[in-house]
């Protein structure tokens, strides 16, 4: 039997801090979740790794949808940028995008986890 998971939130990202975006839009999905959801999902996943876990495995739907939500953020974002803006995130990976997604919900674990994602690809667009 196959589970399907599925999270739909709407929320409104308020980007007038942003120095790259000027008016607020919506963020759908797991976006709109906070980032306290988003790290309960980090605590559920280590909880699943075996002790000889695959680096690259996700052993649950929940971390894996928030990966997968920031990868189709980032994608989404660069299709929509200008060149050289098209590539960021080129030459890194899951795991470290994780960590400092992680990272930064820690420290603002009320935020919503769609803040964390504009913060993520200014971070990369530096880096």
């Amino acid at each position: 039997m196959v589970v399907l998971y599925l999270s739909v939130c709407v929320g409104v990202y308020n980007a007038e801090a942003d120095d790259k975006v000027q008016e607020p839009f919506t963020m759908i999905g797991l976006a709109a979740n906070t980032c306290g959801a988003f790290l309960e999902a980090v605590v559920g996943e280590r909880k699943a790794r075996p002790p000889n876990a695959n680096p690259d495995g996700i052993y649950t739907q929940a971390y894996g949808g928030y990966l997968d939500f920031a990868d189709g953020f980032l994608s989404g974002a660069n299709y929509a940028d200008t060149v050289p803006n098209r590539m960021i995130g080129q030459g890194n990976d899951h795991a470290g995008r994780m960590v400092w997604l992680e990272n930064y919900c820690r420290q603002s674990p009320l935020s919503s986890y769609g803040s964390a994602l504009p913060a993520l690809r200014r971070y990369l667009e530096r880096h």
